[in-house]
């Protein structure tokens, strides 16, 4: 199969640049060596946000833009992305001072530039005193800013999803074993790992959006410069519910901050460290017992009748930012502003890398890669009437209900309220799955309100083919999973694997 561009990596900028490119006509590839979110863009604070505290670098441009995109994400994705307060304690002897928080939120109010989500505040003492457990010995103002909070991977797989809806081909478990520039073209080889069977496509250019595995993806075509990577390591902890139901960002002793932040009714996630990662195995990041100590540490500084305990850590995750290298000594320092290197090659090809971003402002990149692109690829097809920044992602459209006289017996109030939560406006197609094979009814897990139907929809239509798929990327269950339902719901995912034609399912991209 020949395409105009084939996007390998499919993390939030891959996909990302997929949708743009699907969007203006380009016939495209996506390509993922593993799961889709599985790196990175799995692993984040799980916020859409400005980034205010690059108002200290006077990244005002970057802060800006962040914030017109949290805007735009609300719109397209009002199912993934849910606007909540964000709280700043201050203490006696904090090198930033009330006032100065107070101005830098003011700031960030200003940069929405009438997108605002809500307007900065100085709390009240009887709200500082309601947030529980919080140390309030020391305590000289809390001033709350808003901000926006999402499911990472299921951003990321949405916005796959979305390509897939207007033509582009999306695969994951596709590595990139070979590459070649053949004739005007180049040729992608590689093995789908799900069947085992070899794949070779075509494509006018290729975009390297591998964030990490950049450079490493390079050592497949030899002559293509690149830029020097610093790999910036970061750790978040999910404990049981603290009860606290705005975000926290606490000021460490070491000009840090550190999050605390709800997350589906009953976790909170605390985080991050940030440190240097050596190595190329960006697939697992290793985390280190040091890191769990400091964020315990510094959490308990904050809250310290709450008393948190390892013991209490519920699951620790771990993943890279890739950094531009810089003059900079301190990783905090150095920009998180993305960058776009379009090299143009014989007969009218080009290859693209892509360099750091953030997981807010991922759609702007994407439309600024393309549109380099564009000087260089003519798309092969009409563009879809669809623009990036209007149009819903996969299950961003309006939700419409099922009137109550026509609700199937099966569908109780929790699991509608579930399904609704889970995928947003493709909810209904559950229900229609669910109707048309009343086997997949069947409750798999009664705590999570996740049927057979759910297995089904995300191996089937959401691309999830490993258990941790499932229980990472297209939900959070792996939080609180016990021994016996990672069982049963592993059980349950073989057994339909094995029934699953993938030939049938994905056409001729899977030969």
């Amino acid at each position: 199969m020949e395409f105009d561009v084939a996007v390998v990596g499919g993390g939030i900028n891959g996909t990302g640049i997929a949708r743009e490119a699907a969007y203006r006509g380009f016939r495209t590839l996506l390509l993922e060596k593993d799961d889709i979110a599985q790196a990175t863009s799995s692993q984040s604070t799980k916020m859409i946000h400005g980034g205010i505290r690059y108002l200290e670098t006077w990244d005002f441009h970057l802060v800006h833009e962040s914030l017109r995109e949290r805007w735009t994400l609300l719109k397209i994705a009002p199912h993934l992305v849910k606007p909540f307060q964000i709280v700043i304690p201050v203490y006696k002897g904090s090198v930033r001072r009330p006032w100065m928080i107070r101005l830098g939120t003011l700031i960030y109010d200003l940069l929405a530039v009438g997108r605002n989500i809500g307007r900065s505040r100085r709390l009240r003492s009887e709200e500082v005193q309601a947030i529980p457990g919080l140390k309030k010995d020391g305590l000289l103002a809390a001033i709350a800013y808003p901000d926006a909070q999402v499911f990472d991977a299921r951003l990321c797989l949405e916005t796959a999803l979305s390509a897939q809806e207007v033509g582009a081909v999306v695969l994951n478990y596709h590595p990139v074993e070979r590459v070649t520039l053949e004739n005007g073209h180049y040729r992608l080889q590689g093995t789908h790992l799900r069947t085992g069977a070899p794949y070779n496509f075509s494509a006018k250019s290729v975009v390297n959006a591998t964030g990490p595995w950049t450079p490493i993806f390079e050592r497949l075509t030899p002559g293509h410069p690149t830029k020097e990577m610093v790999y910036d390591r970061g750790i978040h902890l999910v404990v049981p519910s603290l009860g606290i139901t705005e975000g926290l960002a606490l000021m460490t002793g070491d000009k840090r901050l550190i999050f605390v932040l709800p997350w589906q009714e009953h976790y909170t996630l605390i985080g991050t460290t940030e440190s240097k990662f050596e190595g190329e195995d960006f697939s697992s990041v290793p985390y280190s017992e040091e890191e769990v100590s400091y964020l315990l540490d510094k959490f308990n500084a904050f809250f310290p009748e709450r008393n948190l305990t390892r013991g209490e850590v519920l699951y620790v995750y771990s993943g890279v930012r890739t950094l531009i290298a810089g003059h900079e000594s301190s990783l905090t320092r150095l920009s998180r502003e993305a960058e776009i290197n379009l090299m143009p090659d014989q007969g009218g090809t080009a290859w693209m890398n892509v360099y750091g971003g953030k997981l807010t402002s991922y759609r702007r990149l994407a439309e600024q890669a393309i549109n380099k692109l564009a000087r260089h690829v003519t798309p092969s097809g009409p563009a879809p009437p669809r623009f990036t920044a209007s149009t819903p992602l996969y299950g961003g459209r309006e939700l419409v209900d099922i009137p109550p006289d026509k609700n199937p017996a099966f569908l109780t109030p929790e699991l509608r309220d579930a399904w609704r939560g889970r995928y947003g406006s493709n909810w209904a197609e559950l229900v229609d799955l669910a109707l048309a094979q009343p086997k997949l009814q069947e409750m798999l897990l009664q705590r999570f309100q996740y049927t057979l139907a759910d297995l089904a929809y995300m191996v089937t239509v959401e691309l999830a083919f490993r258990l941790e798929d499932l229980t990472f990327r297209r939900t959070k269950m792996i939080y609180g999973l016990t021994e016996n339902e990672t069982r049963k719901l592993s059980q349950a995912l073989e057994q339909f694997l094995k029934g699953q034609d993938w030939d049938s399912l994905y056409g001729e991209a899977a030969s």
